[in-house]
């Protein structure tokens, strides 16, 4: 692997849940069937040319022996990928997944030597592929953004799915407000994120939208559907993010 490379492209963190347990607005819940997800994604991620280093993390502490073997088999391949494993799950489920996440995102930055050799990252849930990952990766390389992710409900809401940023973003003003995130309540990671774009905004920060609207491969966690878009769907929607894009950008 080229060192230039290497040090200019963003980490790839995959965040990682196999047993939800009884995680409240969570339906695909069976460990047996995510962890089938993540081996599929994880692949994905392994033969993407644009990805350099990885961090998976995972927060219930199951068996992902499979998911080593799996990453074992492209060690020859430009990769650096990184496991990290813990129980990130004894807090109160209402407060809900997003939490959680935060929760594997502090145990990275505590723990990840790839993390914390990197200057900025890309988080996707672990579950899911981005097919364009390309062209955000290549703008995140290029660019000098704090923060990028893609703000919809008047702003006050944030595709949490795939996001990225400087890594000093994600210690300095995600993190600190992991507290208020309570999804029975309705305050959901989604807010806190796009809360703490606002605020790094607000401290002169640079915030983008991802250059594409990020293309999905996988199922959602939540209501357990199949990401799908036709291709006529999908030029229709890029069309519309392209006019979004040009409006923020003016």
């Amino acid at each position: 692997m080229g060192d230039c490379k290497d040090q200019i492209a963003p980490c790839l963190i995959l965040t990682a849940t196999v047993d939800p347990e009884d995680m409240v607005f969570t339906k695909r819940n069976d460990p047996k069937v995510r962890l089938e997800d993540y081996k599929r994604s994880l692949t994905l991620w392994l033969n993407e040319p644009s990805v350099y280093r990885i961090v998976f993390c995972e927060n219930s502490l199951y068996d992902i022996t499979d998911l080593i073997r799996i990453a074992e088999q492209y060690e020859e391949a430009d990769k650096r990928i990184e496991f990290l494993s813990f129980y990130g799950q004894d807090f109160p489920k209402e407060r809900g997944k997003g939490y959680g996440e935060l929760k594997i995102l502090s145990h990275i930055c505590q723990r990840s030597y790839l993390f914390n050799q990197s200057q900025s990252f890309i988080k996707v849930t672990g579950r899911l592929y981005v097919k364009n990952i390309q062209k955000i990766v290549a703008y995140l390389s290029k660019s000098e953004v704090d923060i990028m992710c893609k703000l919809n409900a008047n702003l006050s809401w944030a595709d949490t799915r795939c996001f990225g940023g400087s890594t000093a973003f994600l210690e300095r003003y995600l993190l600190p407000l992991s507290e208020q995130i309570h999804d029975v309540e309705g305050i959901f990671l989604e807010h806190v994120l796009a809360r703490a774009s606002h605020k790094a905004m607000s401290e002169g920060k640079k915030w983008a939208l991802p250059p594409v609207r990020p293309n999905f491969i996988g199922i959602s966690g939540t209501d357990n559907k199949t990401y799908a878009t036709s291709w006529v769907g999908a030029f229709v929607k890029q069309r519309s993010y392209d006019l979004k894009r040009w409006v923020f950008s003016r």
